[in-house]
């Protein structure tokens, strides 16, 4: 027993030194999923669109705590995704316009908790799971420009999802603090 639960530790730990095999597309899937995040002021949300064929199946909208960055939106609204998929046991190919997202998916030594949370349910998802980059703004109304307007939406009207603070929000925080004590 103690064999096994050290092993399952360290599989956790090793997912953030792990390189994705990002797969762009998979074959016979059942739904197109489009991932966006938005930040308007303060305000940080994201959707995830999920479209069977080529019609809105199901919309996902949720609103960040002030902190969170657009980068953690997207990055939450692709986890969101994957963990539907793997929920329901579907596949899916899920499409975002965040390059950055996908960037640090592949990369093998993240620091990012978010990151390595999303990399490690993406792994559990075995090629059920697609994911691609879509360019913003292309002018396709069922997919990601959808995403963008329920993101946008998202950012007023979403539901409550609380995600770690980034660790820059905190540095900065903390600077601002010492610096005002001075």
């Amino acid at each position: 027993m103690a064999l096994a639960s050290g092993v399952e530790l360290l599989q956790q730990n090793t997912c953030s030194l792990r390189t994705l095999d990002i797969i762009p597309k998979v074959l016979n899937n059942q739904y197109e999923v489009y991932a966006d995040g938005s930040r308007i002021g303060d305000d940080t949300g994201f959707s995830v669109c999920i479209l069977k064929n080529g019609e809105p199946f199901k919309i996902f909208q949720f609103k960040l705590n002030k902190s969170s960055t657009v980068f953690q939106a997207e990055l939450a609204a692709i986890d969101l995704a994957v963990c539907w998929a793997l929920e329901n046991g579907v596949r899916i190919n899920i499409h975002t316009d965040s390059q950055s997202s996908i960037k640090a998916l592949r990369s093998a030594r993240s620091r990012s908790a978010t990151v390595n949370k999303v990399k490690k349910n993406y792994y559990l998802s075995e090629g059920s799971v697609g994911l691609t980059w879509v360019k913003v703004h292309a002018g396709d109304p069922s997919g990601n420009e959808l995403a963008d307007h329920q993101a946008k939406s998202a950012t007023a009207e979403g539901g409550k999802l609380k995600i770690p603070t980034p660790y820059s929000s905190v540095f900065v925080e903390r600077l601002a603090r010492d610096l005002g004590r001075l």
